[in-house]
Formats: structure tokens, sequence, C-alpha cells
């Protein structure tokens, strides 16, 4: 059997269970994904066309969990299917050694870390970014003033907690008023008032909450000891509900573009402290990296998968399934607990990015 023959044999072999490892894996991910649309579509309104959209924004992202697992449980399966019916020691008879059956799955493996470095430099980031417009635009759009029960918690503005005892909804005055608001990184302000009035005012974006008789509580949890109290009769209290003209300064790690985080690795931190700033760059350097690692991601469970089938020689598609789900599993509780290591600065980030990709790679 030719070289060029046997990689296509293997290709052949490994598809089926690739594809229905996608199917099955990207199943899951998607109920998790139709559940948060749909409390979007309850709890803001969000159009049919909006949710459909958003939809197709957030399938990169799904994509780039599911197609590394799913080459895993295509490796194992094929390899395992190869190993039971003893053709592995056929081709082994017949003169193949270890380099002839890795590269069929390297190649497969080799497309595949292109895809999803394309998704994780580029594709996913823009998808995240447009994602989070729409958000801000549902949310413009809705009447929060409406939404606001007595009795009830309101957490649905960003940084902001409300709570009211009573309410007459006709006239929109609201008696024992709780508003807890995160103006900071290290600022939070507790105002406390007797009565209250609700006016939103769409223009701006923003909520003002026209107060009577209460206090103000700031806290700075840099000094958890100390506070500030200060009492009033009347006072507004306005706070954003909407992205305002500085969210691009804000922007999410995952939602920066790959050209955003290099620029921002090149500059100083603005006016942030020394620890803060240490942070900061840690955060942006350790997305880079992981962005980088868990594409290379894709080769390295090539690696891992294709002993892993030798040695599973009657375990069957159930048991390609389930060691696929071990390792994943392994790889991921690694990559979330050493992305706070390295942000905290107890680990270096690149070294935290790339050490879940070395252990798989020693483990194979």
């Amino acid at each position: 059997m030719g070289l060029r023959i046997l990689d296509r044999y293997i290709l052949r072999e490994m598809a089926g269970p690739f594809a229905i490892g996608l199917v099955v894996y990207s199943f899951f991910f998607l109920i998790n994904l139709l559940f948060q649309l749909a409390g979007l579509v309850i709890q803001q309104g969000l159009s049919a066309s909006a949710s459909g959209v958003l939809f197709l924004l957030s399938l990169p992202n799904l994509l780039s969990y599911t197609i590394p697992v799913a080459l895993l449980v295509g490796t194992i399966i094929a390899y395992g299917r190869l190993s039971a019916d003893s053709e592995i020691v056929a081709m082994r008879a017949g003169g193949l050694r270890g380099a002839a059956f890795l590269r069929a799955p390297l190649l497969f493996g080799t497309a595949l870390f292109a895809i999803l470095l394309a998704f994780n430099l580029w594709l996913i980031p823009a998808c995240r970014a447009q994602s989070d417009r729409i958000q801000a635009e549902s949310a413009q759009a809705l009447n929060l003033v409406r939404l606001l029960k007595p009795g009830a918690f309101f957490d649905r503005v960003p940084g902001v907690l409300l709570y009211a005892r009573s309410a007459d909804v006709g006239a929109g005055r609201y008696e024992g008023v709780f508003v807890f608001n995160r103006t900071g990184p290290s600022v939070d302000i507790l105002t406390l008032a007797d009565y209250g009035r609700v006016v939103r005012s769409p223009e701006s974006g923003t909520l003002t909450f026209l107060l009577e008789k209460g206090e103000t509580i700031q806290f700075n949890r840099k000094t958890p000891g100390k506070v500030q109290v200060a009492t009033f009769e009347e006072q507004a209290l306005t706070v954003q509900t909407t992205p305002d003209t500085a969210k691009s300064q804000r922007k999410s790690l995952t939602e920066l573009s790959t050209r955003e985080l290099l620029g921002r690795l090149r500059l100083p931190q603005g006016n942030a402290g020394i620890e803060e700033a240490e942070r900061i760059r840690n955060g942006l350097s350790y997305e880079l990296h992981r962005r980088l690692a868990t594409a290379f991601a894709a080769l390295i469970f090539v690696l891992v998968g294709v002993p892993l089938g030798m040695v599973n020689l009657r375990g069957g598609k159930g048991a390609g399934f389930s060691l696929s789900l071990i390792v994943l599993l392994v790889y991921w509780i690694l990559l979330s607990a050493l992305a706070d290591l390295a942000v905290a600065g107890k680990v270096r980030p690149d070294v935290a990015a790339w050490f879940p990709d070395a252990l798989l790679l020693f483990a194979g």
C-alpha cells in the first residue's frame, strides 16, 4: 500500500468520527447559546433578525471549541478501529513506521490549525465586538423604566443594582429606594432614599434617579475600613445605561482585535498604578498567547489521539468520546486555572497559555 493511498485511507477513517464529534459537541454548545438568546429576546425584546445575527456571530467562537475536540474524537476512533482490526500490525509488517501513521492526521490537523488561527486572531474578536454593539443597541431601545418592579432587585443596568420596596406605577414614584452604583474600578456608591422617581433619557442613554430624603455611602475597595457618608434632602443620581463614547477603551480582552492587543502591549498603561498596569499587561499578553496556543491545540490533539487510539483496541466510538472528553476537561481546566495566575503575575503569561499544550504533548 503506497503512502499516498494510505493517507487517503486514514483520512476517510477519520472523516466520519470527526463529523459526528463536531455535530455532537456543537449541539451541546448550541443548547446553551439558544438559552442565552432566548433570555435576550424575553428580557430585552431582541428582534428575530437581531437574534439570528447574534446566532451567526456566535458560531466562530463555538467552532473554536468544538473543532479541536472533534479532531481528537476522529483520531482516537479511526486509529482505534485500525488497531482493533489488526490493520496497524499489518501495516508495520509491510515496513511502515511511525511517521507514515502520523502524516495524514497531521495534514488534517494543520489545515484545521490554520482555520482556528484565523478564527482566534481575527474572526472571533470581530464577531464579539459586533455582537456587543447589537446588544447595546437593543438595550438602548428598551424602556428600562417599565421593567423596574417593586420588591425585586433589578440588575439589568451594567454596574448598577436597583431595588424599591413599593411603587406607585401610575405616578412613577417609588418608596424605599436602594441604588448600588459601581462608579470605577475601586469605588462603589450605595444610595438609600425614602422616595424617588426614575427618568430615562433615550438620547443620552442615561437613567436619572430623582431621590428625596436619604443618604449616600461611598466605599473604596482599596481602603475597606473607611467609608464616606453624606445625607441629602434631594439628589439627582445619573447612571449610564448604554455604552458611552469611551467604550472602545473598555473593551474586554476577548473583544480586542489582535492589532489592538499588540498596540496596547507596546503602550504605557495610562494613569494606572504599577500593580494595576502590570495586571493589564499580563492580561493582554496572556490573551495574545492564548489565541495562538488554543489554535495550536489542534496539532497537539492529533499527537495525543494517535497513541490513545492505538491502545484503545476494543473501546469503539463510545470509548473514543469518553477519552476525548477527559482530555478536553484536563486541557480547559488547566487553561482556566492558569489564566487567573497569569493575570495576577504569579505565572508568566506565555507559560500559562502554552503549558496545557506542552503537558499534553509530553503525555502523547
